[in-house]
């Protein structure tokens, strides 16, 4: 186990769960993610008031007679907010989980403008330009989940043209240098932990970033084609001297709209980000944040010092973006001197998590644990 990850283990207190990372037991694409039901996942979802809020702002001001849809999930939220407009003549879901298919369609059933369709979007053969395409399948860092290639076989395949509105229409992954606190790593009642990456909920970039700004590792436009490589470079100011345990991010999406949900951001990047769209993140610096996504912490295997004034270079790299299964790569330099990179697949995102037995927590015994590996048949 990495000294990062034991240093931070040891901020845990006894109210939280820490969940380890099952070695060689992991969703390997998007794909397999579809394949999974998890009705607490879908339960999240539904309780999430500022995701929910946002997506319900955003169908009312768009206008559209047909509709697609793609993953409405097994409650159909989404699709039953379209469904409350009078203008909308027809939509068509498409979801790739049978079982979750099966239960959409119990939720819209006595409605005759909505066909729920069991299958992947890249096999969807239906009317083509639609007015409106709605959907939910940003990750954990936003493409995360293949949203960018089933958004570019849509436009490809014409089912999306240039006078198609999306829903939402654009999604962004930040970045920035942290250094967690116990409240930070608590605060959402569990830690999922791995050699490579923590995933928390509720981590607030105002109090754990060490930087003066976030940098950005993708900004994805849907109205247009996205490209299989994405580069972004980053040049962050240190303003407080620390331990930089990792690199925090957290997703961001937004729709064009004449409202903002509020005045500002307290982050220069996110304010210039979002403009004058209807927009929300899962920053828990912001009192109205999405809750629905974890933030991902790229670990670093040793701490690294900064102080006031340091210079922090970042380029971050997105390969194979268009698949189901992107790599994302984190180049870092401090006052121009090369540090190293990090490199996160989808494996290190999604792995399958054991909880952690108590006494092994109480005792703080981490230094002689190992991450638990999956036993073969």
């Amino acid at each position: 186990m990495s000294k990062t990850l034991q240093e931070l283990l040891h901020m845990v207190d006894r109210r939280t769960r820490v969940w380890l990372a099952v070695c060689g037991d992991a969703l390997e694409n998007a794909e397999s993610i579809c394949s999974t039901y998890s009705n607490e996942g879908y339960t999240c979802m539904n309780q999430d008031a500022v995701r929910n809020s946002f997506f319900q702002k955003t169908i009312e001001y768009t206008q559209g007679r047909n509709w697609l849809e793609i993953g409405p999930g097994a409650h159909a939220l989404l699709t039953q907010m379209a469904l409350r407009k009078p203008t909308l003549h027809s939509l068509v879901a498409v979801e790739a989980n049978e079982q979750s298919a099966l239960e959409a369609r119990k939720c819209v059933k006595h409605d005759s403008r909505c066909r729920i369709i069991t299958g992947y979007s890249t096999t969807y053969a239906g009317e083509k330009c639609v007015d409106v395409v709605l959907s939910e399948i940003i990750g954990v860092i936003a493409s995360s989940e293949g949203v960018i290639g089933v958004m570019n076989d849509l436009r490809m395949r014409r089912y999306a043209t240039q006078s198609t509105a999306m829903i939402p229409a654009r999604a962004a992954t930040f970045i920035a240098p942290v250094q967690l606190g116990s409240i930070d790593i608590c605060r959402g009642g569990n830690v999922y932990a791995s050699e490579r990456i923590l995933l928390l909920r509720g981590m607030r970039v105002d109090s754990a970033n060490l930087a003066n700004d976030v940098g950005m590792l993708e900004d994805l436009h849907f109205d247009m084609l996205i490209a299989d490589r994405l580069t972004h470079h980053s040049t962050l100011q240190i303003v407080k001297s620390g331990q930089c345990h990792g690199f925090g991010m957290f997703v961001g999406i937004s729709s064009p709209m004449p409202c903002r949900r509020y005045t500002r951001s307290k982050i220069a990047t996110v304010e210039k980000w979002h403009a004058n769209d209807m927009w929300t993140t899962s920053d828990a610096s912001d009192h109205h944040y999405s809750r629905n996504w974890r933030n991902p912490v790229a670990l670093l295997s040793t701490p690294l010092a900064v102080c006031v004034g340091d210079v922090l270079n970042l380029i971050c790299i997105v390969d194979h973006a268009t698949t189901s299964a992107p790599v994302y790569s984190i180049c870092y330099s401090l006052n121009g001197n090369p540090m190293g990179q990090l490199t996160l697949t989808h494996t290190d995102m999604y792995p399958t998590f054991q909880l952690l037995q108590a006494e092994m927590k109480y005792d703080r015994s981490y230094s002689n644990m190992t991450i638990p590996v999956k036993q073969q048949p």
